[in-house]
């Protein structure tokens, strides 16, 4: 499991395992019935946001990563699952979360619902904007009954112009921004992956709105509408292409012939296997047989950054990976 995405320093981060979808059904409805002050300061004592109750709506990746990024820095988040969805839960988006089971298409879901958005600070959604209408949970629902709620929406196209209403995944944001472009090369797109980029790019920015709304709640008394997109995570992601992206050539490297920008910031072939190394000069040296290990070693000890290239199940057992939880 990928330990805390944020720190603070000198706070351990305090991580739990996921809960099963519907584990915290009893414990959700009987905290309905104490008494508002006792939700204070249910969160992780000294973490930013403890005491701070969230209420998680959202599904797939990009919303629950918003919820567990606020779980994991003191937040009391209850994630609601809907009985008709055939889709399982992404338990490592979901860690850390009280889950229960909710039909917010019903009546009872409903009463359930509101009762739990009575005692929270934040909701994150990631609705349709017609579909969180006819659920009555529309930021204009939502603000008339609790005008001090941080209400964040997650959607794949953002607020406002002809696409806000359409559907979208990673796949479709990735479409919709020229990644799949940049990442085929040759005149044919690619799906950049297997990785969501921009559905854990999306969640961070999420839960960053999370607190802007917040902080607004904190210095003015009133709520908030907070938002981001995947499309916006595409964008940001990528900021550094959009400049001058007139007068780049129209297919860049990919695959075996994406080595790196230059003889100083490119992958190089050791004896034992691969390395990358960045700097504003590189030696001129021939990598020939010699291990990795050694020739990140001298590469660094010559003020070049290097690193050898790790696989995901070397990584597990780096000590250092291990040390960061």
């Amino acid at each position: 499991m990928p330990g805390a995405a944020v720190g603070v320093e000198g706070v351990p981060a305090t991580l739990s395992p996921r809960h099963l979808p519907d584990a915290d059904r009893a414990a959700v409805l009987a905290d309905l019935d104490a008494p508002a002050a006792a939700h204070e300061g249910t969160g992780t004592a000294q973490l930013p946001f403890a005491g701070v109750r969230v209420v998680d709506l959202t599904q797939i990746l990009a919303g629950p990563t918003a919820g567990r990024l606020l779980g994991e820095l003191g937040a009391d988040v209850t994630k609601i699952n809907s009985p008709q969805r055939k889709v399982g839960a992404h338990g490592f988006v979901n860690r850390g979360k009280h889950t229960v089971l909710l039909d917010v298409e019903s009546p009872r879901g409903q009463q359930v619902l509101w009762r739990l958005l009575d005692g929270a600070g934040v909701l994150l959604q990631n609705f349709p904007r017609s579909t969180a209408r006819r659920y009555g949970l529309s930021w204009a629902h939502v603000k008339a009954r609790r005008p001090d709620l941080v209400y964040v929406s997650v959607s794949c196209y953002g607020l406002g112009g002809p696409w806000e209403s359409r559907r979208g995944y990673e796949t479709q944001a990735q479409a919709a921004t020229g990644i799949m472009c940049r990442a085929g090369g040759g005149g044919r797109p690619r799906v950049l992956g297997p990785y969501n980029l921009l559905d854990y790019g999306t969640g961070v920015l999420a839960a960053f709105a999370a607190a802007l709304g917040l902080y607004r709640r904190a210095t003015t008394g009133e709520g908030a509408h907070a938002h981001t997109s995947l499309t916006q995570a595409a964008t940001h992601h990528q900021g550094v292409h959009l400049v001058g992206a007139d007068r780049r050539p129209a297919a860049e490297p990919s695959g075996p012939y994406a080595l790196g920008t230059g003889p100083a910031h490119r992958f190089h072939r050791a004896g034992d296997g691969w390395l990358f190394a960045a700097g504003p000069d590189l030696p001129d040296v021939d990598f020939g047989t010699a291990p990795v290990a050694r020739w990140v070693a001298e590469l660094r000890a010559a003020g070049t950054a290097a690193h050898e290239v790790v696989g995901l199940a070397d990584l597990m057992t780096d000590p250092a990976a291990r040390a960061r939880g």
